[in-house]
């Protein structure tokens, strides 16, 4: 025998289904915007010191990191390490190397700005003020000036 729902029950029966979606929907939104907010947090670049980033091609490059949650972050102030030839018949074959900002090694001149694809970001670190390559960064900065 077929339940018949009169005019009031089918409203009450329909208020309830559109009370339970809109349940469902806040749920999945308030969700939605914890984790944009924890991922926001994890991914946060100090914008005061330097990075280096590490690229999958064995590349390392040096400056300040930003739009890392785009697809293509940007790298401003860019340095990055030039190696020395060795001399084969030393005794003593060491590589060394020497800091080089962007602009001044290339022969296309391009500006100090480098944008990146991050499917080719391996990491990133921020650099500490210990760090020989970021002491060399500032000595190079004053020279400039």
């Amino acid at each position: 025998m077929p339940i018949k729902l009169n005019q009031k029950s089918f409203q009450l029966f329909n208020t309830f289904v559109l009370a339970i979606l809109l349940a469902v929907a806040l749920v999945a939104l308030l969700i939605h915007l914890y984790q944009f907010i924890i991922r926001g947090r994890t991914t946060v670049v100090s914008d005061q010191a330097y990075q280096a980033v590490f690229l999958s091609n064995s590349q390392v490059y040096f400056g300040h990191l930003s739009a890392i949650k785009s697809r293509y972050p940007i790298l401003d102030d860019v340095y990055y390490v030039q190696l020395l030839p060795t001399n084969p018949d030393s005794d003593n074959p060491v590589s060394t190397g020497r800091v080089v900002r962007l602009t001044d090694s290339a022969t296309h001149k391009p500006t100090n700005r480098m944008v990146l694809n991050r499917e080719q970001i391996l990491f990133w670190e921020d650099l500490s003020e210990r760090s020989p390559v970021l002491q060399k960064i500032m000595e190079l900065k004053q020279t400039a000036q």
